[in-house]
């Protein structure tokens, strides 16, 4: 399994995927054999294998995406990178739309460049209903709600409870939770 983006998430799916078996090779800018990921290991003791991106592209069957839509990961997979990657391999972004090229995977899907792909997000949210991707067989598409379970739900209603108590007791909240930060400033 190759996994783009090594923070919080994507270190979490690379445990599942290590507990499942599954040899991770892993692709992040910011990550080397000496960087402590979000969870406090090393990614050599997640079992995850740094690599390049192209090396990663080539010899994954599985492909996670799990980076922010910045100008540097805007198209990051795209027409070059499906056609490195196995024609037996899988896409899997639950990141962001906008990463994924949505006509290349269109095209890698629908030309069997690729075995297939379950996409949580698109470049136009909420996407068109006459989205080509929709029509394909082997596309496994839902409404950016994959991060939705009871354990994600109760995480974030303490997070806001925590956060706004913060304020309500004049403390700062943790500006990672702030869609506005420049506020404080003022």
């Amino acid at each position: 399994m190759g996994i783009i983006g090594l923070g919080n998430i994507g270190c979490r799916v690379a445990l599942q995927a290590s507990s499942l078996g599954l040899k991770i090779l892993g692709f992040d800018h910011h990550a080397t054999d000496d960087t402590i990921t979000p969870l406090g290991m090393f990614p050599k003791e997640m079992s995850i294998e740094l690599t390049d991106l192209e090396t990663l592209l080539i010899n994954s069957d599985y492909l996670s995406v799990h980076v922010p839509l910045t100008k540097d990961t805007l198209g990051l997979i795209g027409y070059n990178q499906f056609n490195k990657m196995k024609r037996t391999a899988f896409l899997i972004n639950t990141s962001r739309g906008g990463i994924v090229n949505e006509g290349a995977l269109y095209d890698a899907v629908k030309n069997k460049k690729i075995a297939g792909a379950a996409i949580d997000v698109f470049e136009k949210e909420p996407p068109d209903m006459n989205n080509p991707l929709f029509k394909l067989d082997n596309i496994v598409a839902t409404p950016h709600i994959a991060w939705c379970t009871e354990n994600s739900i109760k995480r974030v209603n303490t997070i806001i409870a925590k956060e706004v108590r913060k304020i309500l007791e004049g403390k700062k909240p943790n500006l990672r939770y702030i869609a506005n930060p420049y506020v404080f400033d003022k």
